[in-house]
């Protein structure tokens, strides 16, 4: 896959990941500075648009999406942030990457302390009534990872992790929970909103059932929902 290719993977993703729930008032504000144009921000629908008004200004390209960290740190986006990180490392190869003329970018949003405050009100009651969920999903990941062993590989692929994640998570650790947890990891991140249900339709499934492992490990799942 070449940069371009790998630069569309990356927004369609982000868009995923911030999903319908992302404030897009706030996303306008925010990046309303380096937009600079009250009728292009008007026009504005969603997420997909705002990208595309970044690109026009060069503030966001396939060298350069410092941007889409940046805003992921903003709305307390980890999912997000570990994905913009995660192109950074494997496609740019450098996890802090300048711009195209050696110097590194970072945007400066034009945000008031008020509608800052108030965002962080509403994220935060967001994230209490997530905290349940995010935490049986973590110990199921944990479960998994500690019993699934050198077939998580396996696993892996059924969620759709790519050849060259899968190497990179081989090539950072030799211990094999250390492998199978950062793949479930990686999982989570790039994917957005996952639940257990999703994880253990995974297991069910034809690569999983035929290597054995999927009966092997739904109880990995079952005693935590219950």
């Amino acid at each position: 896959m070449d940069l371009e290719e790998s630069y569309v993977d990356l927004k369609n993703d982000i868009i995923r990941l911030f999903g319908l729930h992302t404030d897009l008032e706030v996303v306008k504000l925010y990046f309303k500075k380096g937009i600079n144009s009250k009728r292009a921000l008007s026009k504005v629908k969603s997420l997909q648009d705002v990208i595309g008004l970044l690109e026009e200004r060069d503030l966001l390209h396939s060298q350069n999406v410092n941007v889409l960290l940046q805003l992921a740190q903003f709305l307390k986006n980890s999912n997000a942030e570990e994905r913009v990180r995660l192109y950074n490392k494997l496609v740019l190869d450098d996890p802090d990457p300048p711009c195209i003329c050696g110097f590194r970018y970072y945007y400066t949003p034009d945000i008031d302390e008020e509608n800052l405050e108030n965002y962080k009100d509403v994220s935060s009651s967001t994230d209490a009534n997530n905290n349940i969920e995010n935490k049986r999903l973590e110990e199921a990941i944990e479960n998994i990872a500690q019993r699934i062993g050198k077939k998580w590989r396996v696993l892996a692929t059924e969620l759709g992790l790519k050849e060259c994640q899968i190497d990179l998570i081989r090539r950072d650790s030799r211990d094999i929970v250390h492998q199978a947890r950062r793949a479930l990891q990686i999982w989570v991140q790039t994917h957005g909103h996952v639940t257990m249900q999703m994880l253990d339709k995974a297991l069910q499934e034809r690569l999983c059932q035929k290597e054995g492992i999927g009966l092997h490990l739904k109880d990995s799942i079952i005693g935590i929902t219950c």
